[in-house]
């Protein structure tokens, strides 16, 4: 249980970590720079509904360019439209109505899981199910290809759906 507390700490510090450095010009950019991701997802997918711009492809598509003459902010403005930061939004524009289907069925499929072993009271698993949905949480407003992300989330499902039935 420490454990779990201790991880879910961690998680939550990584995501909620404030650069002290940051101005508040800068923060308000990062809003724009998610607006632009989910207008720029709705526009690919209604380019192909069905089966979206293919996997890994939404960086492919985006208008990458700024005027600007400072480096940074081009950069930063860049690398922060190769994802629309929600996986929602990536996912529906990567992979179209039918993808979008099946993520649908995955969460639900976890959903269905997580509440029989809150029925079952298997109190050794609720610190990585809290975990687990931190980090699901959190790749609805951040860009979910990050190892970090993808990582973590696919560890701690990987544990949950090997000890369920082991767990008292």
């Amino acid at each position: 249980l420490l454990g779990g507390l201790l991880l879910l700490a961690v998680l939550i510090g990584a995501y909620f970590h404030l650069d002290n450095q940051r101005t508040r010009d800068e923060q308000s950019d990062t809003a724009f720079y998610r607006y632009e991701g989910l207008v720029t997802a709705i526009n690919l997918w209604k380019r192909s509904p069905w089966v979206g711009v293919g996997l890994g492809n939404y960086k492919y598509y985006i208008y990458n360019s700024v005027n600007t003459e400072d480096e940074l902010d081009r950069i930063n403005y860049e690398n922060s439209l190769n994802s629309p930061h929600s996986i929602i939004s990536e996912t529906i524009a990567e992979t179209g109505i039918i993808g979008f289907f099946g993520w649908l069925l995955l969460a639900f499929y976890f959903i269905r899981q997580d509440m029989m072993i809150i029925r079952q009271k298997k109190t050794g698993l609720f610190p990585l199910l809290i975990a687990a949905w931190v980090v699901f949480a959190s790749a609805l407003i951040n860009p979910f290809y990050s190892v970090f992300h993808t990582g973590w989330f696919w560890f701690l499902r990987g544990i949950i759906e090997g000890e369920k039935d082991e767990t008292v």
